[in-house]
C-alpha cells in the first residue's frame, strides 16, 4: 500500500505521481515437509507521474505511465499448526518495467510548441532489476 515513486519538486520544477494502491496476481506456494515451503508470486501494479518544468522562456510537460511487475522467490518456514499460523520467508525478488509511454510537451515563448513521445524514458532506463525479499507474517 505504499508509492511506487517517491516524488521531489523544487523552484522550477513540480512532479507529481499516481500509484494504484493495490497490487494483483497470482501466488503459488509448494508446501514441504516439516513446515517449509517454496511460493513464487507474479504481482503487478500500474503507475504514472507527471512533472512541469518552468524555464526562463519555456515549459516542458512530461507524461510518462508503465506497468510495474514483481517476481519474488521466496523460501518459506511455518512454526506452529492451529487458527493462527505464525511464518518467515527470504528469497529473490526480480522487478520488471515495461510498457512505457511518456510524451513531452515543450512550449517555448511566444508561440512555438513541440509534442514527442517515446518508449524509453531516460530516467527509466533500467528497467530490470533484482533484490531480496524478507518477511514476517501469520495467515
Amino acid at each position: 500500500m505504499t508509492d511506487f515513486l517517491d516524488t521531489v519538486s523544487g523552484s522550477r520544477t513540480s512532479i507529481s505521481s499516481t500509484t494504484n494502491r493495490y497490487i494483483v496476481g497470482p501466488t503459488v506456494e509448494l508446501r514441504l515437509p516439516a513446515g517449509f515451503g517454496v511460493e513464487f508470486d507474479a504481482l503487478y501494479r500500474h503507475f504514472r507521474y507527471n512533472s512541469v518544468a518552468s524555464l526562463v522562456d519555456a515549459v516542458s510537460t512530461l507524461r510518462t505511465s508503465g506497468d510495474a511487475w514483481e517476481f519474488p522467490l521466496v523460501l518459506k518456514k511455518r512454526f506452529i499448526h492451529g487458527p493462527v499460523r505464525p511464518f518467515l520467508d527470504a528469497g529473490v525478488n526480480f522487478n520488471k518495467i515495461s510498457g512505457l509511454s511518456q510524451t513531452v510537451q515543450t512550449i517555448v515563448f511566444p508561440n512555438r510548441s513541440t509534442t514527442t513521445t517515446n518508449s524509453s524514458p531516460p530516467e527509466l532506463r533500467h528497467g530490470f532489476s533484482t533484490g531480496f525479499t524478507i518477511s514476517a507474517a501469520a495467515s
